[in-house]
């Protein structure tokens, strides 16, 4: 199995934190992608474990080759453990990178890293803007492929 192609999968949680997140991929996200020549698939997920259970049972997972999710904690989760019910789950832990711009209230994970790494996350904004700059600029160079 491989992926041989730029395609982008991305979850979108519309209700994660404030409600920001359908905003952000519309108006920042979005745009930053088709500037770039990047195309995506999004779903904005519509009820609990909705992500998870696209991930376990797509048939067609190989034709993206990164997840993006814009959401809290719970959205990262379902995606792990959607791909963990795989059968082929070895190839994409191993080959599907997955990004995260974080838009839920408190971002445990995300703080729980920075935390680890000594580092403090002040201005969500900017911090936002980095993680769509670095998944764009990692599709378009294909450094993570």
């Amino acid at each position: 199995m491989s992926v041989d192609n730029n395609r982008v999968l991305i979850f979108v949680n519309p209700r994660s934190g404030v409600g920001q997140a359908r905003h952000i991929f519309e108006h920042m996200l979005s745009p930053q992608l088709k500037a770039a020549s990047i195309p995506y698939d999004c779903i904005i997920t519509g009820h609990t474990n909705h992500a998870k259970m696209f991930v376990s049972e797509c048939a067609c997972l190989q034709k993206y080759n990164s997840i993006v999710i814009l959401s809290g904690d719970g959205l990262i989760f379902e995606v792990l453990n959607g791909i963990l019910e795989r059968r082929d789950r070895k190839y994409f832990l191993s080959h599907m990178p997955i990004g995260i711009i974080p838009v839920g209230s408190g971002n445990g994970l995300l703080a729980s890293v920075f935390n680890h790494l000594n580092r403090n996350v002040t201005d969500m904004k900017k911090f936002v803007r980095h993680a769509m700059n670095a998944i764009c600029d990692s599709k378009t160079t294909n450094r993570f492929r």
